[in-house]
């Protein structure tokens, strides 16, 4: 089968002009509320405060496990056919997943957005600075930039699951926000960053 190809533009411009406008609009208008909401649903609730409180971030074990299997799997179909879907399919997983990890790792140190646990912590209003100087920031979502990478790629070569990754990365997105871990805004900017790593990685290794 033919490597799947990838449009760099003109949708993609599209696709970043309405994510930037979502983030920012969340960023103005939603993030306060939503999160005021949930943290006052949250502190009535104090079973539900402390599994929340107590939810670990796995992501990395996720990533480092994830990568070596698919690379595993990339070798054992490659040494039959290297130009198979699967395998091609692998090949750019084995890429995208750790690479949308690294790249959101960047993000966050640029994006210094304030983290919820903070603003939850404070009740104070929420700030998204840029190079702000704290160990916290939950701005983009790194799972769902990391998820989101790999549900490009998913439906890029499955489109039968589309509707499956869609469902699945919104689950990811309101989970991540009621758990208060992130901001609407950091779910949005991750889901963006996730797909244009995708694309553009993808982009690259199939024009080759």
């Amino acid at each position: 089968m033919h490597s799947q190809k990838i449009n760099l533009a003109p949708k993609n411009i599209l696709f970043t002009l309405i994510a930037l406008f979502a983030t920012v609009f969340s960023i103005i208008y939603l993030d306060n509320w939503i999160a005021g909401f949930i943290t006052n649903f949250l502190f009535s609730h104090h079973l539900l405060r402390n599994l929340a409180n107590n939810i670990p971030d796995l992501l990395i074990y996720i990533v480092i496990i994830s990568t070596i299997l698919i690379w595993a799997f990339y070798f054992y179909y490659a040494r039959r056919d290297d130009k198979t879907q699967k395998v091609i399919f692998l090949k750019l997983s084995g890429i995208i997943i750790p690479s949308s990890y690294i790249i959101k790792s960047l993000l966050k140190i640029f994006f210094r957005g304030e983290f919820f646990r903070v603003w939850v912590a404070h009740h104070s209003t929420l700030h998204h600075n840029l190079l702000l100087h704290n160990d916290l920031s939950s701005f983009p979502s790194g799972h769902m930039t990391v998820f989101a990478a790999f549900g490009q790629v998913l439906c890029l070569y499955y489109p039968q699951f589309r509707k499956y990754t869609l469902l699945v990365l919104s689950l990811l997105g309101i989970s991540t926000i009621v758990t208060d871990y992130h901001f609407l805004s950091d779910v949005i900017a991750g889901f963006y960053f996730g797909v244009i790593t995708a694309r553009i990685i993808s982009y690259f290794i199939l024009k080759r």
